[in-house]
């Protein structure tokens, strides 16, 4: 037996024999006359199939050789030689020059890196002279790249790289001399980063369904799962032979035998009736070469299975006191959120008039501070003589009555203003009316200005409209408290002191 044979190769390992003299006599891996049996480094996760394999090599002590472990291929005797920090992907470009009889590789490559040396582009020099005719027209461009995808000389000449542009020098695989050059490095993702990514890997993996059938058996070994004998030619006279038909309805009258026990709980025939109801897409799938017997068998299975599941599912808030404490607080969370909605958040946006009430009888509490009105003068020209002529005019005048005074031929002054707070206000201003910023001249667009307080606005209430937002605040925290008070005198409320004070951190 093959399995016989990989025993007797763990003995010869286990009794100090050479790994790698044994690999090579014993080893029916196409690789081993290349690599003599060492794989080098791997990371999770390994290909489906291999996970027996996988769990060992990341649980194996270092120098101690794993027992047979069977997957698709065989059996596998693996030992580990050491572990490192997980390199990530480097991306890279290459120029290659291959080994070939009667031709000085090694000194072409050299008068390669010999030219860059001196400056020459890297691209430009892959174009013209790499042997590796699938990149050549990309500049020597080969993309990402992580473990185990070429020779451990070229991949960890590339992971020896640290600066992205620099280039390393010649280095030889079995094909010919390389000349690498890194362009960038994608480090190992963070873990949330890519969480998603690895459930779905592994939910689509076998290892999954070896979790799962471990979980079930642990659920009926916890909770005195019980299968009963109970009559199947029965149920499936009852429930008729097209019961793997789209078609199919359950049966109006029939016995509900008890399947089985799981706790305290018997599981009858109703609930599997059901769920052949519910999965009609289970019954769809079933092979037609079995027989309505071998189908229900199947089908009985997936149901144990699914009402196991439903079963821990209940059990979470009796096993878990913590888990039963965060559903309960979820769960009066929401009430409470929906409670607050209905009595405080959507009443204040939609009661209208009682928001009109509230903000008549609190509209003192709205003002607008002390503001000042700002007034930018423009003067459509740099003629000092100008600019002279109407600066005369600027105390006496405000800006519409400027503006009537110069603009009869043509706008050359322009006026406009808007209302500011102090902390909005120019440095250059003082809060004082006719406070004015010095003349600034602009000779590329032909214009002066300059800036002045034409007024200071007393506070003032604001309309509801301008206080719409803070007064819908005020009126929710009004409603609220409104609320509170109701509560209170609807419900009495003891507070256990001595819980309170355990939890308030000194």
């Amino acid at each position: 037996m093959v399995y016989q044979r990989a025993l007797k190769v763990l003995e010869r390992l286990r009794s100090g024999e050479d790994f790698s003299k044994v690999a090579l006599e014993v080893s029916e891996d196409e690789n081993v006359k290349k690599n003599e049996g060492r794989i080098g480094y791997v990371t999770a996760m390994l290909p489906d199939g291999y996970y027996d394999l996988e769990t060992a090599i990341y649980n194996l002590p270092a120098q101690t050789y794993s027992r047979p472990i069977r997957s698709k291929l065989g059996f596998h005797i693996v030992t580990t030689n050491g572990e490192r920090e997980a390199r990530g992907e480097m991306e890279v470009s290459q120029i290659l020059v291959r080994n070939q009889i009667n031709r000085d590789a090694k000194g072409r490559i050299d008068s390669l890196y010999t030219l860059l040396e001196a400056g020459a582009d890297f691209a430009d020099l892959a174009r013209q002279n790499t042997e590796d005719k699938s990149t050549a027209s990309q500049g020597g461009y080969l993309g990402f790249f992580g473990i185990n995808k070429y020779e451990s000389i070229f991949e960890n000449t590339a992971f020896r790289l640290k600066e992205d542009n620099e280039y390393s020098r010649p280095v030889r695989s079995s094909i010919g001399w390389h000349i690498i050059k890194r362009i960038s490095h994608k480090p190992i993702s963070a873990y949330q980063e890519i969480r998603r990514t690895l459930e779905a890997k592994v939910k689509s993996d076998g290892r999954y369904a070896l979790a799962e059938k471990s979980m079930l058996a642990k659920i009926k070994a916890d909770n005195n799962f019980r299968e009963l004998a109970w009559d199947r030619n029965l149920f499936l006279q009852e429930i008729g032979d097209d019961y793997l038909n789209y078609k199919w309805k359950a049966p109006e009258s029939y016995k509900n035998q008890s399947l089985f026990m799981i706790g305290n709980e018997s599981i009858k025939s109703d609930r599997l009736l059901a769920y052949l109801t519910k999965n009609a897409a289970s019954r769809l799938r079933i092979n037609r070469s079995m027989s309505a017997a071998q189908a229900l068998e199947l089908l009985y299975d997936e149901f144990v299975q699914s009402t196991l599941r439903e079963y821990e599912e209940s059990q979470l808030e009796v096993k878990h006191p913590d888990f039963k404490a965060l559903m309960r607080e979820y769960s009066e969370g929401i009430l409470l959120f929906e409670a607050t909605k209905m009595k405080v958040w959507d009443k204040a946006s939609e009661d209208t008039s009682g928001l009109k009430v509230f903000y008549k009888s609190h509209h003192d509490n709205y003002l607008w501070p002390e503001r000042a009105l700002v007034e930018t003068i423009t003067i459509n020209s740099v003629d000092d003589d100008v600019i002279a002529k109407i600066m005369k005019q600027v105390p006496k005048k405000t800006g519409g009555k400027l503006l009537k005074k110069f603009n009869k031929d043509a706008e050359l002054v322009r006026s406009q203003t808007v209302l500011k707070d102090k902390e909005e206000l120019d440095p250059a201003l003082s809060w004082v009316k006719n406070a004015m910023t010095p003349l600034a001249k602009d000779p590329d667009r032909g214009i002066s200005s300059l800036r002045r307080i034409a007024e200071i606005v007393a506070p003032k209430i604001k309309t509801l409209d301008e206080a719409r937002g803070y007064v819908i605040a005020d009126y929710q925290d009004y409603l609220e408290k409104q609320w509170v008070e109701q509560l209170t005198k609807e419900f009495k409320v003891t507070v256990n002191q001595d819980v309170l004070n355990s939890i308030i951190k000194s």
